[in-house]
C-alpha cells in the first residue's frame, strides 16, 4: 500500500475594510460604558438594545467584508529552495535567528506556483474568489503590518512550526457520554 500525505493547512481571514473595525471597536466602548451605567442604576432606560444593534452590525459588516485565505505548507523541498534563495540579510538578528530573509521569504512564498501556498480563497458566503498565486505581491502590499504578520505566522508555522494534531478539550468533553457513569 502507497502512503501519500496532505500538507497542513491553515486558514487566515482578512477583512478588506479595515475601517470597520475602528467604527466597532467605537461601539463596542458606547456598550459598555451603556451597560456600565445600567448596571448602576437599572431605572434609566439606556441605548443598550440600540447600541448592541449596531455592534452587531458592525461585526456582520466586517465578517461580509471578509475573505479567508487557505493556506497550504509547501513541500520541504520547495520551502527548503526558497530559504536557500532568501539568504539571511547581514547583520540581521532577526534573519538570523531564522535562517532566512524575512523580509522576502513569506511574499516568496505566498506566490509560490507549483505548488501554490494558496489552497482557495472565499468570501463570508464560503463562496470561491478568483485569486491566483501571481495577485499576491498587489494585494500584500496594501496590507498593513499587524494583517500581514498572520500570512507571516501562518506560512511559518506551516513550513517550519509544529504542525502537531491539533486536540480540543471542549470536543473531548462532548464526546465523553459515559464520564458521569464511571467511577
Amino acid at each position: 500500500m502507497a502512503i501519500s500525505i496532505k500538507r497542513a493547512e491553515r486558514r487566515v481571514t482578512l477583512c478588506l475594510d479595515g475601517e470597520l473595525f475602528a467604527k466597532y471597536e467605537d461601539a463596542d466602548a458606547r456598550l459598555k460604558e451603556a451597560m456600565r451605567k445600567q448596571s448602576v442604576d437599572g431605572r434609566l432606560n439606556g441605548p443598550v438594545a440600540a447600541i448592541q444593534k449596531e455592534v452587531h452590525a458592525l461585526f456582520e459588516a466586517q465578517r461580509n467584508a471578509s475573505v479567508t485565505f487557505v493556506v497550504r505548507a509547501l513541500p520541504r523541498v520547495d520551502w527548503d529552495a526558497l530559504v536557500a534563495a532568501h539568504k539571511p540579510r547581514e547583520k540581521n538578528e532577526l534573519d538570523a535567528d531564522a535562517g532566512f530573509n524575512i523580509a522576502t521569504i513569506f511574499d516568496a512564498a505566498m506566490s509560490h506556483e507549483k505548488p501554490t501556498a494558496i489552497v482557495r480563497v472565499t468570501d463570508s458566503e464560503g463562496v470561491a474568489q478568483d485569486f491566483k498565486p501571481s495577485d499576491w505581491q498587489a494585494l500584500s502590499d496594501e496590507m498593513s503590518r499587524s494583517q500581514y504578520v498572520e500570512f507571516q505566522n501562518a506560512v511559518n508555522t506551516l513550513n517550519r512550526g509544529d504542525n502537531e494534531i491539533p486536540f480540543s478539550h471542549a470536543a473531548f468533553k462532548t464526546s465523553q457520554g459515559s464520564a458521569g457513569k464511571s467511577k
